[in-house]
């Protein structure tokens, strides 16, 4: 993702911080908390005895405390965001960083969750090599773009128009902007397979499957 566009997506999300959940809530039309179930619950199938866990990109802690319901483990919250990590209220140690040059030792954790955060990496490729440095499995749901032409042109259309629609309707005028920039993570975002070949590229993919016509990729990868 080029620099500009991605301090962009930064501005959005520091703006709709507040409202992150109530926002997504209704663009997902209802579906962000089955979406992260599914994703936890795939990544404790496939990957056993997780007890150190880093919820990467974690915002307001969503993720994790979706992980939390399943499995009883230590985690730490990294974000680039320092407005968006503010918003976790967990006990809970928290780290202000970025994907690509990620402030821990090697092997530090037994996974790596993401919850729709992936896509806001300036560098796919650097972040999961990141990610095989610090962890043995990882368990990402995303904002993704399907190569079927006609799902990829009905999201463009749902993505330029409802979304900021949707969270106008939500959380009001005042966090319309950020909410308009999810119309630029999605151009901005290679395809669904593409993304799968890069994670590929550093761990065995063990689950992959789309949902709301490609708009969202849930991905678990093991060492």
């Amino acid at each position: 993702m080029k620099e500009n566009k991605w301090k962009k997506i930064i501005e959005a999300y520091d703006i709709i911080a507040p409202v992150y959940e109530r926002g997504n809530k209704f663009v997902t039309l209802g579906n962000i908390e089955k979406w992260r179930k599914v994703t936890i619950k795939m990544l404790l199938q496939d990957c056993k005895n997780i007890h150190k866990v880093l919820d990467a990109g974690s915002g307001p802690g969503n993720m994790t405390k979706t992980l939390l319901k399943y499995k009883n483990a230590k985690v730490v919250l990294l974000d680039q965001s320092e407005t968006m990590i503010k918003e976790a209220k967990l006990s809970v140690d928290k780290v202000i960083g970025t994907f690509e040059y990620m402030p821990f030792r090697d092997n530090s954790f037994d996974a790596v969750i993401m919850g729709f955060s992936f896509h806001a990496s300036t560098n796919m490729r650097t972040t999961v090599e990141e990610l095989k440095r610090i962890s043995r499995c990882i368990g990402i749901v995303s904002i993704g773009k399907p190569k079927n032409i006609i799902k990829r042109s009905l999201l463009y259309i749902y993505m330029k128009y409802f979304v900021p629609f949707l969270s106008f309707l939500s959380t009001g005028a005042k966090y319309y902007k950020g909410y308009s920039r999810i119309f630029d993570i999605y151009t901005s975002v290679p395809y669904n397979n593409d993304v799968e070949k890069i994670i590929s590229s550093e761990f065995k993919v063990t689950r992959f499957k789309e949902v709301g016509l490609g708009s969202v990729y849930i991905i678990i990868g093991t060492k």
